[in-house]
């Protein structure tokens, strides 16, 4: 399975990266960047299975760095969660947008629960790894 994280705190980055690799141990491949134009370039480069992406970025407004994700990943119909420390009523905001689903980090609290949400949108067959829960 292939992810592109798109997460501007590091330290964020990290956590989420290291909850996936602890499901995926041998089946999960990561690009991270901090950057939209960067995730942009990654989404016209390859295919991904999944994006995961914040939406709180310098240079844009409120959920406004969506809309270059959903354009660049519309030909593939590659899901969209977003992962975002904004108050939850963006989320509607996010899903009309083009989110397949939408977390708050506030609540996310496990690996499992990440692990649930991605096995949800991840094509089937391509999470035979996930651990049953």
């Amino acid at each position: 399975m292939e992810i592109l994280l798109i997460e501007d705190d590091p330290a964020y980055s990290r956590l989420v990266q290291h909850w996936l690799r602890e499901l995926f141990p041998d089946s999960l491949t990561f690009l991270a960047t901090g950057q939209i134009d960067d995730a942009v370039e990654a989404l016209q480069d390859r295919q991904f299975d999944l994006v995961i992406l914040d939406l709180v970025f310098p240079g844009y407004d409120r959920i406004m760095a969506i809309y270059p994700i959903v354009a660049a990943v519309q030909p593939y119909g590659t899901p969209i969660l977003v992962l975002s420390g904004l108050p939850d009523s963006v989320s509607q905001d996010a899903i009309h947008a083009g989110a397949k689903m939408y977390l708050s980090k506030n609540h996310l609290t496990s690996a499992e629960q990440l692990g649930q949400v991605v096995s949800q949108l991840v094509p089937s067959g391509h999470t035979d790894a996930w651990p049953v829960a």
